[in-house]
């Protein structure tokens, strides 16, 4: 987008330069330059529209890429540029509010259809993703496409007046891209809004996350793909005797007494695939073994594979003693 609006006002600049020529020679050098940049723009311009849309079938880009490169190898080898084959004189015209400017009068480039055949495949282009759009559902971003077009359309059909001397007036081009630059603009800002909202409505929701594992009587401990532990809740301090410090970055085999350690790390390759509920005894700083009750929860990457784990605890420890006492009351 900043390059389509530094190359968009380079436009723009050189084009006002040529509206001022004082000579056929000054006249043919500046429209050159406003061409060529033009076509940049246009360069620019498709492949902005394949990422605003995430366009998936590139052929139709793509030809309308190649289309416009050879209408600017076309443009940048004529002495007068692809919109004539020679500039032979200048014509003065007033506009509504009293202003004179020139405009060239001579012959048509032979290849000019070439411009044309650029400029018909950037429409279909747009056609193309207006259509996608809507398949899609995103009925904003085909109304901002299709005010494109729209604008695209009009400037060239405006164009081709001019040329043929029906219409007196500047080419309707540089509003045209301005028009584009504001739509991009507005898409842009809302865009930012948009996440801004998003961004602190995750922040709400994280601190909301943090504060219920910090606070709930359950051992909550956080442990990565690897089977290293990334988080540990104070509960989870309190019923190990080891600081949250002390246990980040520590496997969490060594939470469980050695003779469970090899068998812990073969039902953690398990439950990153599967997450189920499962009974450990973990080993306390003290050397005391208490049992907990694991409820696994999966944490998945982007792509659908398992990150890692979030082990929601509960001591059962007193529980498993009080059944046993009664049963060998019984």
């Amino acid at each position: 987008f900043a390059g389509m609006a530094l190359v968009a006002a380079a436009a723009i600049m050189t084009e006002a330069g040529t509206y001022q020529a004082a000579t056929v020679e000054q006249y043919r050098a500046s429209l050159k330059v406003t061409v060529g940049l033009q076509v940049l723009w246009w360069l620019a311009l498709v492949w902005f529209v394949v990422y605003y849309t995430d366009i998936r079938n590139r052929r139709v880009p793509w030809s309308a890429t190649i289309t416009l490169f050879v209408a600017g190898v076309v443009h940048l080898f004529s002495p007068a540029g692809i919109t004539h084959e020679q500039i032979e004189s200048l014509r003065s015209i007033e506009l509504p509010w009293g202003e004179r400017i020139v405009l060239g009068a001579g012959a048509g480039h032979p290849l000019a259809w070439v411009a044309v055949s650029a400029i018909g495949a950037l429409t279909v282009l747009l056609v193309y993703s207006v259509v996608e759009l809507l398949r899609r559902g995103a009925r904003r971003q085909a109304l901002r496409v299709g005010i494109a077009l729209l604008l695209i359309t009009v400037a060239q059909i405006h164009g081709f007046l001019v040329d043929a001397l029906i219409v007196h007036s500047p080419y309707l081009l540089a509003p045209a891209f301005l028009g584009i630059l504001l739509l991009v603009g507005l898409d842009t800002t809302d865009e930012i809004v948009r996440a801004s909202i998003l961004s602190r409505e995750v922040e709400a929701n994280e601190r909301r996350w943090r504060s219920m594992l910090e606070n709930v009587e359950l051992a909550v401990v956080g442990i990565d793909r690897e089977g290293l532990i990334n988080f540990a809740n104070p509960f989870m301090e309190r019923l190990t005797g080891l600081t949250h410090d002390q246990m980040l970055g520590r496997p969490s085999a060594e939470l469980v007494p050695a003779r469970d350690a090899e068998k812990l790390r073969l039902r953690f390759q398990e439950a990153i695939r599967t997450g189920p509920v499962s009974q450990w005894t973990i080993l306390r700083a003290s050397g005391e073994e208490r049992t907990l009750a694991w409820s696994n929860v999966r944490l998945l990457t982007s792509d659908g594979d398992g990150a890692g784990l979030i082990s929601i605890d509960a001591d059962i420890t007193d529980q498993l003693r009080a059944q046993e006492g009664l049963e060998s009351a019984l």
